[in-house]
């Protein structure tokens, strides 16, 4: 399907990939060769586009041809803003038969398809074109009087006879599920299920028997959440139009009519014909119409965006969401260090590639080789010393269920599709299964590792260029039994981080913003510019930081700021032989890669143990000496990290 005039913006041609969910796309701007900010675009214009049937991936590949137009190996078509069957010589009418001349290609004469926005019926200037040697092949070429069509063209469609074998589609996971709304749920229910469940399990108390206690839990909380749901029901038939009201419904009513009455009489072309000239005025009210009704309704919106910002933090995301579509920041071209992935399977591969890389031992020749050898040979004896001095310090039903307060409600589900609701609104039988798990994990300093898959999905940093794989960070949503391992490990130890870290890191540190290090270099900044003196700021970020921590490293960072020997073996333990799939388009990757370095983004200790692991740095740099001076304020570099 070809689209002329889409009015997108180099920034917003990702919106082609919402228009339809069965629909592929690409297209150019008017501005491609020279993108227009955000912040200063004007009102749309130009643009061309093509769309295709996600089926047809495998066998379409779209060209750089290094110009403004689309251009389809076949056939051709758009706007060509002439009337190639007029008896005028006009240039542009030359310049388009010596174009269809030189590449040899016809079309067939369809009539009238633009109307102007006074209504009347104007000329002819859509076409499509193809090659002489395929016009055995096209059956037809018609136009479509399509009663909810509000544009001034008219669309053209080609019936083609033509042969394409289908590759045969990978087989792939579809992990669309439906999110829960546990406002709507019955909670006494959903308690009195899973006791129900729960009686028919057996005690546990053995380490081996953690990975099937854990598994079954899996399976009741699933099985009973599935139960419990309610089920979404059938909604109407969504109406045509993007917008409907009681004056849009009678305009679409006259314009049916009119457009009935007119089909009865024949269909008459004639430009002064009473039966034309109503349909056409019918169809330019009901254009008006929906113009102004979308207009009011992008203005409530805003409005809506606006008021909600302050007082009503679900609903301000909930409108966000709704105005960036439903497929926001999805894209169908990958690359991964300059190599292409295009389809969905294959840049759901690209994605499997690039976090499986950054998850990978990483061996940087200008490290200190050995420093490192002497780490690891370091960790391994604090590891051995915590195995045979650990002290087993209980998990507590209080302290577990402080832990389930604080995990995050309405976030997305884990690999198993269990989410913080299912043991907020547990029952008390639930926790208290639950506290014998755990503390059976603790007491032998063991996770399994059906609790350390993660399911990673890449977010974009909004910098840099959409499709490459480097401008987006990887967020992993953890097991939530990982999390509440992890805040009560925090919990326990949280006040020893605090104790060691550097008075001057702002980041991730509770009642504290990295704001107040941003108000020095403002003050620094205003006073060189009172006495006329330059200012020079070096921003240092660490790239893919979190991607890169080596676990040995951070291991033994722990142990010297104090851990206890159980948290350091649980939290060694945690990242031993984790592995984490990517998530994308409501596409699950067959395929797992494992964490051999880093700490996961979203993780509930994450932040807290980069911290430990780049302390030694923000210190270096606050021994330095290094940084800048307000009268008789030093201002050391450190301030501004």
């Amino acid at each position: 399907m070809l689209i002329q005039e889409h009015w997108l913006f180099d920034c917003q041609i990702h919106l082609l990939q919402e228009l339809h969910k069965n629909f592929n796309g690409t297209g150019k701007a008017v501005d491609m060769n020279d993108p227009i900010p955000p912040s200063h675009m004007p009102r749309g214009y130009g643009g061309v586009a093509i769309l295709w049937k996600r089926e047809l991936d495998d066998i379409i590949t779209p060209m750089q041809l290094g110009n403004e137009r689309i251009q389809c190996v076949e056939i051709r078509g758009g706007d060509l803003n002439e009337n190639i069957y007029s008896s005028t010589n006009s240039q542009r009418k030359t310049a388009i038969s010596n174009f269809m001349s030189e590449h040899k290609l016809s079309t067939v004469e369809c009539g009238i398809t633009f109307i102007h926005p006074s209504g009347q019926a104007m000329s002819a200037i859509d076409y499509i074109l193809f090659q002489d040697h395929y016009k055995e092949n096209v059956v037809k070429i018609e136009k479509q009087e399509i009663n909810s069509n509000v544009s001034d063209h008219t669309p053209l469609m080609l019936s083609l006879k033509c042969d394409i074998s289908f590759k045969k589609m990978k087989e792939r996971t579809n992990t669309k599920n439906l999110k829960v709304n546990w406002n709507k749920v019955d909670k006494n229910e959903y308690k009195t299920l899973i006791d129900d469940k729960l009686e028919k399990i057996k005690p546990i108390s053995e380490k081996l028997n953690l990975d099937q206690a854990f598994d079954e839990l899996n399976k009741i909380l699933s099985d009973t959440t599935s139960k419990i749901a309610p089920r979404k029901q059938k909604g109407k038939k969504k109406k045509k139009l993007p917008v409907m009201n009681d004056e849009i419904l009678h305009a679409v009513k006259r314009k049916k009519t009119a457009f009935y009455i007119w089909k009865q009489q024949g269909r008459p072309k004639e430009p002064g014909n009473f039966y034309l000239k109503e349909k056409t005025i019918t169809t330019y009210d009901l254009r008006t119409l929906c113009r102004k009704e979308q207009a009011l309704e992008r203005i409530n919106t805003r409005q809506q965006i606006l008021d909600a910002k302050s007082s009503d933090t679900t609903l301000f995301y909930k409108l966000i969401r709704k105005q960036r579509g439903k497929m926001g920041r999805f894209i169908e071209e990958l690359i991964v260090e300059n190599e292409t992935y295009q389809t969905s399977d294959s840049v759901l591969e690209g994605w499997t590639k690039h976090f499986g890389d950054l998850a990978k031992k990483s061996n940087y020749q200008n490290f200190d080789q050995n420093h490192l050898e002497a780490v690891e040979v370091e960790t391994e004896i604090i590891l051995k010393i915590c195995k045979e001095n650990y002290s087993h310090e209980k998990v507590s039903i209080q302290e577990l269920k402080n832990a389930v307060k604080k995990l995050n409600t309405n976030k997305a589900m884990d690999f198993y599709g269990i989410t913080a609701e299912n043991f907020i609104y547990a029952s008390e039988t639930l926790l208290e299964y639950l506290q014998l798990l755990i503390n059976t994990s603790f007491e032998h300093c063991y996770i399994p590792n059906l609790l350390k898959i993660g399911t990673l999905f890449p977010v974009f940093k909004n910098k840099g260029d959409i499709k490459n794989a480097k401008n987006y960070r990887g967020i992993t949503i953890t097991p939530t039994y990982s999390k509440i391992i992890e805040i009560i490990i925090k919990g326990r130890e949280n006040n020893k981080i605090l104790e060691h870290q550097n008075p001057l890191q702002k980041g991730f540190t509770a009642k504290s913003t990295p704001l107040l290090c941003e108000l020095f270099i403002e003050e620094f900044e205003r006073e060189n510019k009172d006495l006329k003196l330059p200012t020079y700021v070096a921003l240092l970020d660490g790239k893919s930081a979190f991607d890169v921590v080596v676990h040995k490293n951070l291991i033994r960072r722990l142990f010297q700021i104090g851990f206890s020997q159980q948290s350091i073996l649980l939290i060694s333990n945690l990242y031993e032989n984790a592995t984490s799939c990517v998530k994308w388009g409501n596409t699950m990757s067959n395929r797992l890669f494992n964490i051999e370095q880093g700490v996961r983004q979203g993780g509930a200790i994450s932040a807290d143990l980069y911290k430990v692991y780049i302390n030694p740095l923000l210190q270096i740099l606050s021994n330095s000496g290094l940084g800048a001076k307000i009268r008789k304020y030093k201002l050391l570099c450190a301030n501004l990290c």
